[in-house]
């Protein structure tokens, strides 16, 4: 070691309180911290930054980068950021390039709805939510991998048999359904395709059921006076449809409500609510086979209650995201191509599915309905998340108010369309144009009056 440098660390260290015979520290010989170069970007220009970055976030980098560059120039920086000075600004400020979060679309009468429903559950408890039976189907596709995977590889095997993903083509899929409680989980089923024998069984029930009740249906259709619009007797005569009471099932095969309710909803469903004892509450969303009339006759029929839900919410469903976890642990070794082999494993994975888990799916339901409060029956927030604070009551009768509001202009609405004289549509048509209509001197003119009516 050059003795310069010793007498440099010997003055260091008595200018920081060093004496001879006394032991030597670490911050006595560390270099102290320097400032370095200052920084080009100041915390002010994260303004301009986060400015860019909202407009362009679907931009790429090196295109998002460019327009970063023109906006810095345009505040008069002295010197141009580059582009790895820019990447890094943006990390700092937590900026990442990701895929979209999906949610479901939501229109304003959803929004509503779900507005709706949040406000009447508001109060539930978890030992309220701990009285609802959950249930839902969820599609199983051969040959499917579901959830993110990552390998390791060398440059050279991209293309080794280990390092391909498997795209198949061709593969069918089938329906899962399941129900559980707070306490206890419900059977599974694998539906099945709807086979010709399948068809006509049903088809059979639906004409004995029609043949029995057509007489009745008529006798009540007539003894109900009916009025046109303008206020005189309607001279409507008597066929027997889905409106005036005829059972009938629509779609070309699938799960429809009378499938359901003979293979799902008899055997299964209601054996498992009655088993857990009175005062629990059956949740079905509003998949047409759930949502239709004849079932929610059926539930009312048997005298019990049925979760009124709102469209568009599995947010607030608690059987959701098992569906996700099973699918990924279903395909973890790789791509099922048998349906036999597919079908035990939903069946396995579903009965070992800890109940432990399926509790914290349900606890954090009034978390979620806090939140579809607080943002007036929107979905944008994270699910699992902490809840919002607690709305005060004047933030509960606002959202209490608006709905009232928006009730009363769709009701107007709605009157103000029948009101209005029903016209028969037309399609509009379309411009014609005269040959002498284009004679004109300049044709730059022409081009751009024949413009006017291009349908682009």
């Amino acid at each position: 070691m050059p003795w310069q440098t010793v007498l440099r660390t010997v003055k260091k260290a008595k200018e920081r309180g060093w004496q001879a015979g006394s032991p030597l520290t670490d911050s006595m010989l560390n270099n102290a911290p320097r400032s370095g170069r200052p920084e080009l970007l100041q915390p002010r220009d994260n303004n301009a930054l986060e400015e860019v970055v909202d407009i362009h976030r679907t931009l790429p980098a090196h295109a998002l980068v460019k327009v970063l560059e023109e906006r810095f120039s345009e505040l008069g920086l002295r010197k141009t950021p580059s582009r790895s000075t820019l990447l890094r600004c943006l990390k700092a400020n937590g900026y990442r390039k990701v895929k979209f979060t999906t949610k479901p679309g939501l229109n304003q009468a959803q929004k509503m709805a779900r507005l709706d429903f949040a406000l009447q559950v508001r109060n539930w408890d978890l030992e309220k939510w701990k009285k609802v039976v959950w249930s839902n189907e969820t599609s199983a596709v051969l040959g499917a991998y579901r959830g993110k995977r990552s390998i390791w590889r060398r440059p050279h095997e991209s293309h080794s048999w280990r390092s391909i993903r498997r795209r198949w083509k061709g593969f069918s899929e089938f329906m899962f359904w399941g129900c559980f409680s707070y306490d206890r989980k419900g059977p599974g089923h694998c539906w099945i395709r709807e086979t010709a024998a399948l068809k006509k069984k049903y088809a059979g029930i639906i004409s004995e059921y029609n043949a029995a009740h057509e007489a009745i249906d008529r006798a009540t259709w007539e003894s109900e006076e009916r009025l046109t619009p303008s206020g005189k007797k309607s001279k409507k005569k008597w066929k027997y449809t889905a409106k005036t009471g005829k059972m009938e099932v629509k779609g070309k095969g699938g799960i429809n409500w009378i499938r359901y309710q003979h293979e799902v909803l008899v055997p299964k469903f209601l054996p498992f609510v009655r088993k857990l004892g009175p005062g629990f509450i059956a949740q079905e969303d509003n998949a047409p086979a759930h949502a239709s009339r004849w079932n929610q006759a059926f539930w009312k029929d048997l005298d019990i209650e049925v979760l009124n839900w709102p469209p568009n919410s599995p947010d607030l469903s608690a059987i959701e995201p098992p569906w996700f976890i099973i699918k990924v642990d279903t395909s973890r070794h790789g791509p099922v191509t048998s349906d036999a082999v597919l079908r035990v494993l939903w069946h396995r994975h579903w009965k070992e599915f800890p109940q432990a888990r399926l509790q914290r799916f349900v606890r954090r339901i009034p978390g979620h309905i806090q939140w579809v409060l607080k943002l007036f029956g929107g979905n944008e927030y994270k699910e699992g998340t902490a809840p919002p604070d607690a709305l005060t009551e004047a933030e509960i009768q606002e959202r209490a108010d608006f709905l009232m509001k928006w009730r009363a202009e769709e009701a107007q609405k709605a009157c103000e369309k029948a009101s209005q004289p029903r016209t028969r549509r037309t399609r509009a048509k379309e411009p014609v144009i005269e040959e002498a209509d284009l004679a004109h001197e300049d044709p730059t003119e022409a081009a751009d009056w024949v413009s006017d009516f291009d349908p682009e």
